[in-house]
C-alpha cells in the first residue's frame, strides 16, 4: 500500500508519555521550576546547532507520475490502484523497547516485533507473573514506529554494561523500572530548552547522538524489512519517531512520518528544535528541501497542551510578511491531527462548544495532565478561571481542535491564509509494540503490565 495513492487514513487509538513535574537539568538534585516556552525564534534565526547529514543522494523514481499520484522510490506498481481511493486501517503511533517510558514500564518488544504483529503474527508482550502471547484478529495494512526522539541514544547507553554512562546516577535510577524511572530520563523535557545529561552522554555528548545514530539506522532497516514492494502491496511500513516536546510538563508532541526510505541521518528531537516551529522549520531544511525526502508532522493530545497547542504564539514578534509565512508552514507541515487516543480525545470538551451543550464532547475525555495516565494528577482546572489562554497544567479550549478549526477560519478572514485545515486520525499510542491491539476482551492495557 505504501506510496500510493494518499488515500485515506484511518489510524487507530492513542497514549503518549508521562513526564516528570520538573525541568531537566544536567544534575538531577537541582530545584527546578517550571519553565516557559523561549520567546518564537524569527525565520531567519539559525537551525539549531547540530549537523545533520541527508542520505537524500539518490533521484526519486517518477513510477506512476501519469496516474493519481506519482511513486517517489523503485518499486513494482499496486495491483489494486483505485482512482476513486482505498481506505485503509493501520496505526501512525506505536512505542517499543527503544522509548524511555516504554521500557521503563517492562516492555521488551522491538520494532521487529511491532511490525510482525502489525501483520498478523503472535508476540510476547510484558505480562504479571509471565509474558502474555498476543495477536491482531486483523492484521493492518500499515504502521509506522514511532519511539521518542529524545532518548534514543540514553536508552541503549543506560542498558548496555560497560557504555560510557552506564555507571551514571541517572542510568542506575532508570534501570530500576517503573514511573520514578521514567521520570528519572523524562524530566528534563519539561524544560523550556531542554539539555542532556552530560553524566550519561559525556560532555561533548557524542555517546548518545552516536548510539540514537545506530538505533536509528536500525528502525530504518526494520521498516524496510516489512515493507512490501511487490504489486501485491499487502503492508507499509513508514520511517517515523516521535517529537516529544513538553515543556512545564505540557504535551506539545508530534508524530514526525517519512513517506520514503530518504530520510535525515538524525531525528530532529526536542532538544535542537524547543518549539513547534522550531520542528518545522528544521524538518523543511532536513528533509523536504532535499531531493525525494518528504515529511509530515501529527500533533497530538492537544487536550493536555494547556492551551499551547493552536494558540499560534508562534507568530509573536513577525512582520505581517513573516507572520504569513509561518502560518503556511503549520498548515503546510501538519495536515493531518490524532484526533482521539489512549489520553483522550482532543476534539472538544462540553465547556467549549461554542455557547451551547454538546454532551457528546464528554465521550472518552480525560481530564487530567500528562501524568494523569499514572494514576495521580487530579482533573485539571481551567486555564485563567475560564478556560481561555495559555496556562499550565490546566485546560484551555485552544487544547481541541473544534475550537483550532474556527480560529483557522478567523484567521483567514484577517490574514488571507488559513493556517489550521487538518484531516482526522486516531491512534493508538501502544508502549507495548502492538500496533492496532484495541480489542475489549482481554485487553489489558497500552504500557507494561497494565
Amino acid at each position: 500500500m505504501r506510496r500510493r495513492a494518499p488515500s485515506v487514513l484511518v489510524a487507530l487509538l492513542a497514549m503518549g508519555c508521562p513526564s516528570g513535574p520538573d525541568a531537566g537539568r544536567d544534575d538531577l538534585d537541582a530545584e527546578v521550576s517550571p519553565v516557559e516556552p523561549d520567546a518564537p525564534r524569527r525565520l531567519d534565526a539559525p537551525l539549531p546547532d547540530i549537523t545533520y547529514v541527508s542520505t537524500c543522494d539518490a533521484p526519486p523514481s517518477d513510477a506512476g507520475s501519469a496516474e493519481l499520484v506519482r511513486y517517489t522510490e523503485d518499486r513494482e506498481p499496486c495491483a489494486d490502484r483505485n482512482p476513486l481511493r482505498n481506505v485503509y486501517f493501520g496505526d501512525l503511533h506505536v512505542h517499543t523497547r527503544n522509548s524511555f517510558d516504554s521500557w521503563a514500564a517492562g516492555n521488551e518488544t522491538t520494532p521487529e516485533d511491532a511490525y510482525r504483529f502489525a501483520r498478523g503474527q503472535e508476540v510476547a508482550i510484558a505480562g504479571d507473573p509471565v509474558p502474555r502471547r498476543v495477536r491482531l484478529g486483523r492484521p493492518l495494512d500499515f504502521a509506522a514506529v514511532t519511539d521518542h526522539s529524545e532518548f534514543l541514544g540514553e536508552v541503549d547507553v543506560c542498558r548496555e554494561p560497560g557504555a560510557p554512562g552506564y555507571d551514571s546516577r541517572t542510568c542506575q535510577m532508570y534501570r530500576e523500572g517503573g514511573r520514578d524511572a521514567t521520570v528519572a530520563i523524562g524530566i528534563r523535557l519539561a524544560a523550556g530548552s531542554p539539555l542532556r545529561d552530560r553524566g550519561v552522554c559525556g560532555e561533548d555528548l557524542a555517546a548518545c547522538r552516536d548510539r540514537a545514530r545506530t538505533v536509528w539506522q536500525e528502525m530504518q532497516r526494520t521498516a524496510e524489512r516489512h515493507y512490501d514492494r511487490t504489486a501485491s502491496c499487502t503492508f507499509t511500513s513508514f520511517v517515523a519517531y516521535e517529537y516529544t516536546l513538553s515543556p512545564a510538563v505540557n504535551n506539545l508532541h508530534r508524530n514526525v512520518i517519512f513517506r520514503n526510505e530518504r530520510v535525515p541521518e538524525l531525528p530532529v528531537s526536542a532538544y535542537e528544535a524547543p518549539a513547534p516551529e522550531e520542528i518545522w522549520r528544521a524538518l523543511e531544511a532536513t528533509c523536504t528541501a532535499c531531493e525525494g525526502c518528504e515529511v509530515l508532522a501529527i500533533p497530538h493530545n492537544g487536550n493536555q497542551s494547556a492551551g499551547r497547542m493552536y494558540a499560534l504564539t508562534e507568530l509573536e514578534g513577525l512582520d505581517e510578511t513573516e507572520t504569513r509565512e509561518r502560518l503556511a508552514q503549520r498548515r503546510r507541515m501538519e495536515p493531518i491531527v490524532e484526533i482521539s487516543q489512549h489520553k483522550g480525545t482532543s476534539e472538544c470538551r462540553p465547556e467549549t462548544s461554542f455557547g451551547f451543550t454538546d454532551e457528546q464532547c464528554d465521550f472518552e475525555l480525560v481530564r487530567g495532565g500528562l501524568v494523569a495516565t499514572a494514576g495521580i494528577s487530579p482533573p485539571l482546572p481551567p486555564c485563567n478561571g475560564d478556560g481561555t489562554g495559555i496556562g499550565s497544567n490546566c485546560w484551555s479550549r485552544d487544547d481541541y481542535i473544534r475550537h483550532a478549526l474556527s480560529l483557522g477560519l478567523d484567521v483567514e478572514r484577517t490574514r488571507g491564509v488559513i493556517p489550521i485545515e487538518q484531516g482526522f486520525i486516531g491512534s493508538t499510542a501502544t508502549h507495548n509494540g502492538t500496533p492496532g491491539r484495541v480489542e475489549e476482551e482481554g485487553f489489558g492495557g497500552l504500557i507494561g503490565v497494565s
